[in-house]
């Protein structure tokens, strides 16, 4: 009897050795392979969404006569090597996730050849957020227009008067525009801000009310979870916030380095292989993660109500950005958040493949131009959102 289950034992420890080599060596296939790239590839395996017939209608339409023209900029399909980011004089960010007043350069070389991708200059004012005009001092503007969001918001890659608030600000008859972006935020990020009343960016607002827009990405996603992609490729955020679901509440956690060996195991996955060549990630969204995004922005909302004097809270959704938002939308309980949701829109063939800055992810001038009109013609057809 003895020597059966000793048997027994001696079995199960080779087969769990056995599986334990056999991934060992696939995953030193795939790192000897690079075929495959080593870019992070956050596929949640979702179908593209389908354009409405209105919004192909609203495309076709005058206002967006600049698009007709557009010759094709570069190969989708190119995989670009990864570059390296050089800020001076030194890192704009702070330990608690915000940006420290000054100016900087941001320089993005190809870790290959050090050709320079893209080279720009930001200002930060005393309040931690990136200067949307040359001199940030409109005059005579009645109410704010708050943009919240990550680097897609914050212009990452671009000069000042290219961002997606600088083409807001140029339009607007009564708005101020405040580029509230932070590169690498999500609704973790932009709620833990608002819940500290320390914190620099809610200070400023000179305006008595307005209107608030949060830019969505579905990365934003990855970002609220800590998944193992995420936290493997951008390591520099490493102390984002860290919020859990606690009777339909979101309890801040402290960040997810507080999570100790969970993290270290998640990004040694997402760190492998394996995870880039099968697309694996982990945590994946299910319906009790879905709404705790859905009750960050929640309260997001309420946090904007009290802080500001908020008129409207709207969540934008990126274009070619939204295959995630049907899986979140559902479980939003707050009536008078409203939704543009541009996430059907195939950016990338509507722009002719100019969406992006050259060989990186972050979006074009033309991109935020495009955007830009997208918005405001939706806010002028609001009857509440007057005079915009």
């Amino acid at each position: 009897m003895t020597n059966r289950f000793l048997f027994k034992w001696l079995a199960l420890l080779f087969g769990i050795g056995s599986a334990f080599i056999l991934v060992l060596l696939v995953e030193l296939g795939l790192r000897l392979n690079k075929s495959h790239g080593w870019i992070p590839q956050f596929n949640w395996n979702t179908p593209p969404l389908k354009l409405s017939k209105e919004m192909a209608e609203r495309l076709n339409s005058s206002k967006y006569y600049y698009l007709y023209n557009l010759p094709n900029y570069h190969d989708p399909g190119k995989r670009y090597p990864p570059v390296n980011y050089i800020t001076t004089p030194s890192s704009p960010w702070n330990t608690s996730g915000g940006l420290i007043p000054g100016t900087y350069r941001e320089t993005a070389t190809d870790k290959t050849t050090n050709e320079v991708r893209y080279s720009f200059e930001y200002v930060i004012d005393s309040h931690g957020r990136r200067q949307v005009s040359a001199d940030n001092t409109p005059k005579n503007l009645s109410e704010y227009l708050l943009f919240y969001g990550c680097s897609f918001t914050f212009g990452k890659g671009l000069d000042a008067h290219e961002t997606l608030p600088a083409f807001a600000q140029r339009e607007l008859r009564k708005f101020h525009a405040y580029n509230m972006g932070v590169p690498g935020s999500s609704p973790s990020g932009i709620l833990a801000s608002l819940m500290d009343d320390t914190d620099i960016r809610n200070q400023g607002i000179i305006e008595a009310q307005g209107i608030s827009l949060y830019i969505y990405i579905d990365d934003h996603i990855s970002r609220v979870l800590g998944t193992a992609n995420w936290l493997a490729h951008l390591f520099e955020h490493q102390n984002h916030p860290f919020f859990e679901l606690q009777n339909d509440q979101p309890q801040l956690r402290g960040s997810f380095t507080q999570r100790g060996l969970v993290n270290s195991a998640l990004r040694l996955f997402g760190n492998s292989g394996i995870s880039h060549y099968f697309s694996l990630d982990y945590p994946r969204l299910n319906s009790e993660r879905a709404r705790l995004f859905a009750v960050l922005i929640e309260n997001m909302a309420a946090k904007m109500r009290q802080r500001f004097n908020l008129r409207e809270f709207i969540v934008v959704v990126y274009p070619g950005e939204g295959r995630l938002f049907k899986d979140w939308y559902p479980y939003i309980k707050d009536p008078a958040i409203r939704f543009l949701d541009y996430g059907s829109i195939p950016i990338a063939k509507v722009l002719k493949n100019q969406q992006y800055i050259r060989g990186e992810g972050h979006p074009s001038a033309l991109a935020n131009r495009f955007l830009w009109d997208l918005i405001s013609e939706d806010l002028k057809a609001f009857q509440d959102v007057q005079q915009i």
